[in-house]
């Protein structure tokens, strides 16, 4: 369908964009690099063709290459997503082994960040730090925003994250205090936060919880604060029928919950995840973990 598109339209920049998307989904590199270059051709000077090459790269784990794409797209548009493609670069210099070229591409992204949306940015350098191996000053980064921001949501968000973490650390008493001083905000990571923080328990006892906590109409984020709760209590064959709920309710494009029902099945994933600079997933660190 785009490919009639492109046809009919072919100065259609959006529609070479989404076919080279497409073609990447299906499995088609040539074809997508194809498409993205033609749609490069049209825009030589904005950020958003260059970047859509750093995604197809990354996908294909082609991250050298990715990270040139990036850098690009940042040298064109720096403002462009907020400075979001030196996030993306970060990640691709890191996924090559360049671990300290990641390093100074990421600060000079929580540099950028932190102009636009403040301490924020601390938010996103703590999840860095954590996935990048350094918990502790991940930690120590996190509970000092929470003692310093004046902004509720991002102090509810950051105790969220702290929760998530502690799980993953298998200190469940240290989670219950932290979920204990959520306060402010309730965004689906925090409801989630709240209710992955409980006692271990059975995977009935779980559900049960789960039936109490979420109402009949947020069926879906029961489901994915299941999930998240049997993963976090080491319950990680009884997860797996969860999580194949989760896929089968949930878009294509939710490749993050095919990632998750991947690694439960003992299963590679076949496309790595692109770095999102805007959507901070607090449960990604759990992905890294299984």
């Amino acid at each position: 369908d785009y490919k009639k598109l492109t046809i009919s339209f072919p100065e259609d920049c959006l529609a070479w964009n989404q076919l080279g998307y497409v073609r990447s989904y299906a499995g088609d590199y040539p074809g997508a690099l194809a498409a993205l270059q033609r749609y490069d051709r049209l825009r030589p000077n904005d950020a958003n063709p260059q970047d859509s090459i750093g995604d197809l790269n990354y996908s294909f784990r082609k991250f050298k290459e990715a990270a040139a794409n990036y850098l690009e797209a940042h040298r064109r548009q720096p403002d462009f997503e907020q400075a979001g493609d030196l996030y993306k670069a970060a990640w691709a210099k890191f996924e090559s082994g360049d671990k300290q070229g990641a390093d100074t591409v990421f600060a000079q992204f929580r540099t950028a960040r932190a102009k636009s949306s403040g301490r924020v940015a601390d938010l996103v350098a703590g999840d860095w730090l954590y996935r990048t191996g350094r918990g502790h000053e991940a930690f120590a980064l996190l509970r000092t925003l929470v003692s310093e921001t004046t902004s509720a949501p991002l102090r509810a968000d950051s105790w969220a994250q702290l929760v998530v973490w502690d799980l993953i650390q298998h200190n469940r008493a240290q989670a219950a205090k932290d979920a204990i001083a959520i306060s402010g905000t309730n965004s689906a990571p925090v409801f989630i936060a709240r209710f992955v923080s409980l006692p271990s328990a059975s995977v009935a006892e779980w559900e049960n919880r789960a039936q109490a906590m979420f109402p009949p109409n947020v069926k879906s984020l029961r489901q994915m604060a299941l999930g998240y709760a049997l993963l976090l209590d080491g319950k990680r064959g009884e997860a797996l029928p969860v999580w194949e709920q989760i896929v089968k309710s949930t878009t294509a494009t939710d490749l993050f919950a095919r990632a998750v029902y991947a690694r439960l099945q003992g299963k590679p994933i076949n496309r790595p995840l692109v770095p999102e600079p805007n959507n901070l997933n607090q449960f990604a660190a759990i992905l890294d973990a299984l």
